[in-house]
């Protein structure tokens, strides 16, 4: 599972990609965002772990370009679990993901970035979704959407012309 990680400080890059690698991921290490898109050129990136003040440097759409130069689409991560609101739409311009671990737990995000890089690669992600997943507070990654009447589980959109399938 190929991973790019997009660090300004090359210090804690490695610790991180370091951290990923001993759980099996291939990363590629780059200090900004010309790495990232050359990572997506060579190989196909999973997802993209990208320090959250390189996507504001970002002036375009970093998984559109991943997916207009790689040619397919890639799962963009930021590195923090925190979103101030002027941080928000930059977020949501490049449809990023927040950690729900602190970026400094360097354990438990190599694991978190492996588990979501797993599911990714067996295709447990619509890859034309758009805008950011913020974990709401307390919430555990992995718990299964509760369904049915009293539950507030997802809204799901079923569009069919014939009877039979909508049901």
């Amino acid at each position: 599972m190929n991973v790019a990680l997009a660090h300004p400080v090359h210090r804690l890059r490695e610790k991180l990609a370091a951290a990923m690698r001993t759980r099996g991921l291939q990363v590629y290490s780059v200090p900004d965002i010309a790495g990232v898109l050359e990572a997506g050129v060579q190989a196909k990136l999973v997802l993209a772990v990208i320090h959250p003040k390189l996507l504001d440097q970002a002036a375009v759409d970093v998984r559109e370009q991943l997916r207009k130069h790689g040619g397919y689409p890639v799962q963009i991560v930021a590195l923090t679990h925190r979103v101030e609101e002027s941080s928000a739409a930059i977020f949501d311009r490049h449809g990023a993901t927040l950690l729900p671990h602190d970026p400094d737990a360097i354990a438990e995000v190599a694991a978190w970035i492996h588990g979501l890089a797993s599911r990714l690669s067996t295709g447990g992600r619509d890859e034309n979704t758009g805008g950011h997943w913020i974990p709401k507070p307390g919430a555990q990654i992995g718990e299964p959407a509760v369904l049915g009447a009293d539950g507030p589980g997802p809204v799901i959109l079923v569009v069919e012309d014939e009877p039979s399938f909508r049901s």
